[in-house]
């Protein structure tokens, strides 16, 4: 089955273009406080399918594209960041999230515990492919990558 992870928030776009192959270690970028973010952080969310067009969490809340949280929780472990410990503040369909923005977060928001340590990598086993490296309004510069379980 094929998936698609976001990692939004990033402080600058990431030096990978579009179609790299990106393999276990291989550093994406630095977490930032971009688009509609009001602090420094890392959005992540993971979807059905391979997707290169943007989508919002409320996309998903339509059913738009089609939410993975199996395959969204094997990324939230601290190889995600170096090996740097990391905590939640907002979970997957966090009801607190959604009483005060009046959506589903079909993600995870997180901050690393080590304000000195905002670097961001791929860990996991299958190959990604960025399938989308771009600024925007809401997401701000954020990476999509494809990969196949």
């Amino acid at each position: 089955m094929r998936y698609t992870v976001r990692f939004a928030h990033l402080k600058k776009q990431s030096p990978l273009a579009v179609g790299t192959k990106v393999t276990r270690g291989m550093r994406l970028g630095e977490i930032g406080n971009t688009g509609q973010s009001t602090s420094r952080h890392l959005h992540i969310d993971n979807i059905e399918d391979w997707i290169d067009v943007h989508y919002t969490l409320a996309t998903m809340e339509i059913g738009g594209v089609s939410p993975s949280p199996r395959q969204l929780n094997y990324f939230i472990d601290e190889e995600l960041f170096g090996g740097n410990p990391f905590h939640i503040t907002a979970h997957y369909c966090d009801p607190k999230y959604q009483y005060e923005r009046k959506k589903l977060h079909y993600g995870y928001d997180i901050v690393l515990d080590d304000v000195g340590a905002w670097e961001l990598f791929w860990n996991r086993t299958p190959l990604g492919v960025i399938l989308v490296n771009r600024n925007h309004k809401y997401y701000g510069n954020h990476l999509c990558i494809g990969y196949e379980v």
